[in-house]
């Protein structure tokens, strides 16, 4: 313990990832998890300081948690959001039911992300069951960031090397240099999509030239999938306003679709899955939101970047 906190003293994190980073040929940021303060959440900026805990008496808020990363400028990830439901006996889909609305109800507290891929099973709730709550809050007006696994703190964790295996693939634009703040920006707008990175290599979802995380007004868009690097086979689910409404075969590896995503309700989305043979998810995209009329299109989807 007194070697590490010597060599934090002398190479703060930052610095040792920025080494590490040449080393390996990344650009590395350190964030950190917030805990002890309401449902964990993981800071997306090396910009936010650590909350001084001693100043709350050891004893921080849910809302103090948030307003510390707001202030400071930073964004945040609602992480593994079944886990003080995975002990009820109610069936998980009248939890899924009681989460959404809880969320609904908030906006996500604020949440610029929320983990929809933390490794099924750890909390007695399936992939299915994530997805089924992030459509529940993109059918109500809630546009939020979907990532792969923000919070699995060991690879050994039941349910992590055998099934969902997920890392956070995030898109910028050409005209966009690697920096952390686009990284949040691409976050935020939910310019992103997850993958088994040993299973699956690229994955592009659009509409047009418009990226998946986008808002898109009118009637009807055709959206389109593709892959040219997927290291098995299996098939792609494409999703509408929470249901299935086309099955793709993935071929050598290839994976090519369109579809159309028509104005049905209020708030209209496209999304897609893809599994290997054993019917393990392998990827999934953001979602594509279709919304006719202008007015309706929720303010912090705005302020995200979702919408030109």
């Amino acid at each position: 313990f007194d070697s590490f906190a010597l060599c934090l003293k002398e190479k703060p994190l930052p610095v040792l990832a920025k080494k590490l980073g040449e080393k390996w040929g990344v650009t590395p940021f350190v964030g950190f998890e917030i805990t002890g303060a309401g449902n964990h959440k993981n800071c997306y900026s090396t910009k936010v300081p650590v909350i001084d805990y001693r100043k709350f008496d050891y004893k921080v808020s849910n809302e103090q948690a948030i307003a510390h990363v707001k202030e400071h400028g930073g964004i945040f990830s609602w992480n593994h959001p079944f886990t003080r439901y995975s002990k009820r006996e109610e069936s998980r889909e009248e939890l899924v039911t009681e989460v959404a609305q809880d969320l609904i109800k908030n906006r996500v507290y604020g949440a610029s992300v929320m983990e929809v891929g933390f490794p099924c099973g750890r909390d007695k709730f399936e992939a299915k069951h994530y997805l089924q709550l992030w459509d529940r809050l993109s059918e109500n007006g809630v546009f939020i960031t979907g990532d792969g696994d923000s919070d699995n703190h060991h690879a050994i964790a039941e349910g992590w090397t055998e099934k969902n295996n997920f890392c956070a693939f995030v898109g910028l634009y050409d005209t966009e240099t690697p920096t952390e703040e686009n990284f949040v920006k691409a976050l935020r707008r939910g310019s992103i999509w997850n993958g088994n990175p040993v299973k699956i290599k690229n994955l592009v979802f659009r509409a047009g030239e418009k990226p998946q995380g986008s808002v898109v007004g009118g009637r009807q868009v055709c959206v389109e999938l593709y892959s040219d690097n997927i290291c098995c086979g299996g098939y792609a689910r494409c999703i509408v306003n929470g249901e299935e409404i086309k099955r793709v075969k993935i071929e050598r590896g290839i994976v090519q679709a369109d579809f159309a995503l028509s104005a049905t309700q209020k708030y209209n989305f496209a999304r897609v899955e893809i599994y290997d043979e054993n019917d393990t998810l392998i990827a999934f995209s953001n979602p594509i939101y279709l919304v006719e009329n202008a007015g309706d299109i929720p303010l912090e989807a705005i302020q995200a970047g979702r919408c030109e």
